[in-house]
C-alpha cells in the first residue's frame, strides 16, 4: 500500500490521482435493458395483437431468453445500471480522498430477474470503534430499478465483527424518479456530510452501550409492537444471545435487530426477493429505533 501523507488525505481522490479507479469496471448487473412497444393478444381475432397506447415493456435478455422486467408508461426513462453506477462512483471519487476509498468493498445484489438492483460500497478506512468487539465501517447503498423503484442512495454502517448492516436514517436518503430530469450531480456535498454524520452516530451507539436493559418481558412487549409474533420470538432469543457477549444494554438489543435484518433466513420465492427483503428489514430497524418507546427500554 502506498504511503499517503496528511495533505493528500484532504484531497479528493479524483484530484489526487485521476487515473486511479478502485471499482470493478464490469458486473453481472451491467446487462442492457431495452424498450419494446406493448402489444396484447386480441380476444376477437385469434393470432392478432393490439397495440397498447401510452405504455411500453422493459426487457432484458437472460441467456437466450427475453425477460420482461416491467410495463411502464411512455414517459419512463431507462437509466442503465452501468451508466448510473459509474456516475455514482465518479461522485465518490469527488467526495472522498484516496485514503478513504482505498480497500473499498463492493457487493452487488439483484431481485426479480434484475428489475431491482442494489450495490453496496463499504469504506473500511472510514470507521469508528463502538466497543471491544464492534467497529462500525461506513457504508453506502445505491439502488436502481426498472419499473420497480426510483434511484435511491442510502448511507449507513456495517458492524465489522458480525457483519450486521445498519442504516443511519431516512434523512440520509435521496430519491430520483426515472424521468428525463434524472441528475445525481448534487450528491457530492451531501456524501461528505453523511460521512460526518456517521461519526456522530457512533457517539449515540456508544451511549447505548452504557444504557442498561434487563427487563426481558418489557423488551418482548416492545418487540411485539413493532414486529410479528414470529419475528419477535426470534429477536428475543437473539437478544438473550447478544447479552452474553455485549452485556445487558441497549446496544445488545440493537445488535439483535440488525442481526435479524442481515442474517436471519428469508423465505425464498419464485421472484427471488431476498435483496429486497433484507433492505426492507434494515429500513424497518431504522424506524424502530426512532420510536418513542425505544429509549424507554433502558432502566
Amino acid at each position: 500500500m502506498s504511503i499517503i501523507n496528511a495533505q493528500n488525505r484532504l484531497v479528493p481522490a479524483e484530484l489526487h490521482d485521476p487515473e486511479w479507479y478502485p471499482f470493478d469496471k464490469e458486473s453481472p448487473m451491467y446487462f442492457k435493458v431495452e424498450e419494446y412497444p406493448l402489444n396484447i393478444e386480441s380476444k376477437v381475432s385469434v393470432g392478432s395483437h393490439m397495440h397498447v397506447d401510452g405504455y411500453k415493456a422493459l426487457v432484458r435478455k437472460h441467456g437466450d431468453r427475453p425477460v420482461v422486467l416491467a410495463v411502464v408508461g411512455d414517459g419512463y426513462k431507462v437509466v442503465q445500471n452501468k451508466e448510473l453506477f459509474n456516475s455514482i462512483e465518479n461522485m465518490l471519487l469527488r467526495s472522498y480522498t484516496r485514503h478513504e476509498l482505498e480497500g473499498v468493498k463492493v457487493h452487488d445484489r439483484m431481485a426479480r430477474h434484475g428489475a431491482y438492483c442494489l450495490r453496496e460500497y463499504i469504506l473500511p478506512n472510514i470507521n469508528v470503534r463502538i466497543d471491544e468487539q464492534s467497529r462500525a465501517l461506513y457504508r453506502i447503498i445505491a439502488f436502481n430499478g426498472f419499473g420497480t423503484t426510483a434511484f435511491k442512495l442510502i448511507t449507513g454502517a456495517i458492524d465489522a465483527w458480525c457483519i450486521n448492516g445498519m442504516i443511519i436514517g431516512e434523512h440520509a436518503t435521496w430519491y430520483r424518479r426515472h424521468t428525463g430530469g434524472l441528475q445525481i450531480e448534487d450528491i457530492v456535498e451531501r456524501l461528505r456530510i453523511t460521512a460526518n454524520e456517521f461519526v456522530e452516530h457512533a457517539n449515540m451507539w456508544r451511549q447505548w452501550k452504557s444504557l442498561v436493559v434487563t427487563d426481558t418481558a418489557r423488551v418482548l412487549d416492545f418487540l411485539s409492537k413493532h414486529y410479528s409474533e414470529r419475528a419477535s420470538s426470534v429477536l428475543i432469543a437473539r437478544f438473550e444471545h447478544e447479552l452474553r457477549t455485549r452485556g445487558s444494554n441497549l446496544w445488545a438489543l440493537y445488535s439483535a435487530l440488525t442481526w435479524h435484518a442481515t442474517h436471519h433466513t428469508v423465505r425464498r420465492t419464485k421472484e427471488d426477493g431476498e435483496a429486497i427483503t433484507r433492505i426492507q428489514r434494515e429500513r424497518h430497524v431504522a424506524s424502530v429505533i426512532n420510536a418513542p418507546d425505544w429509549m424507554k427500554l433502558a432502566a
